[in-house]
């Protein structure tokens, strides 16, 4: 037998990030449990096929340790950037069992500012900016086409309270990862129409196929035009 040189291919090596990557074998269980979830009709539509960003969310939910099913459903895609649900946020504070009670909502006596509160395990009031209406219509928010603050504001305050609180206190939690209303509302109107556009068209690209299999040769022969008889 002649000198053989037999090659053997590396073993491809998960480095140790965490979470689902903190060994071979928790991610090679990760990736089996995301084929499963990309199969399922129950998960959003965006990890629907998507092994990827199934895998992905399984990784965040096991950080936040939470079902990674709530997590897909409550992480959006705003013009191509991910976002938790502003009610996901709070929920999210609330069940890290970080501080020793639920996150709290302060308002003046005429609704027109909030901020979130919470208290620690060693009896500390820590609390988040102060959000107020006259700070949505100075930042562009609240005069925004179809902007919720001007119908629904006492909610938004308390949404855009809870997302600042968990910035400036608990930014590890939320994953560098803002909120859906915040994305929105920090957008350029320019790019907020160009972004409506994008997606518009790329919803209804292609969604009907125009089919040639059934027209042939003799077909363009028999609607040729007849010459006209002088």
């Amino acid at each position: 037998m002649g000198n053989e040189v037999i090659k053997k291919e590396k073993e491809f090596v998960v480095p140790d990030m965490g979470g689902i990557y903190s060994s071979q074998e928790l991610f090679n269980g990760a990736l089996t449990l995301a084929k499963s979830f990309s199969r399922s009709p129950l998960v959003p539509k965006e990890f629907q096929g998507n092994d990827g960003s199934c895998l992905i969310a399984i990784d965040m939910a096991a950080r936040c340790k939470m079902s990674p099913l709530m997590v897909m459903q409550n992480i959006y895609i705003v013009y191509n950037k991910p976002s938790w649900s502003s009610k996901f946020i709070i929920a999210l504070i609330n069940q890290s069992r970080r501080y020793a009670t639920p996150l709290q909502f302060t308002f003046n006596d005429d609704k027109t500012s909030c901020y979130a509160w919470a208290k620690t395990h060693d009896n500390e009031i820590v609390t988040g900016p102060v959000i107020t209406i006259e700070m949505a219509k100075k930042e562009g928010w609240y005069g925004k086409s179809g902007s919720k603050w001007q119908t629904m504001p006492e909610l938004m305050l308390r949404y855009r309270a809870a997302s600042f609180f968990g910035n400036t206190n608990c930014p590890d939690l939320l994953m560098g990862i803002p909120s859906e209303d915040e994305i929105i509302d920090y957008t350029d109107e320019n790019e907020l129409y160009e972004n409506r556009v994008f997606e518009e068209i790329r919803e209804n690209a292609n969604v009907e196929e125009i089919g040639f299999e059934n027209i042939s040769d003799d077909d363009d022969l028999n609607n040729t035009p007849e010459e006209p008889n002088f």
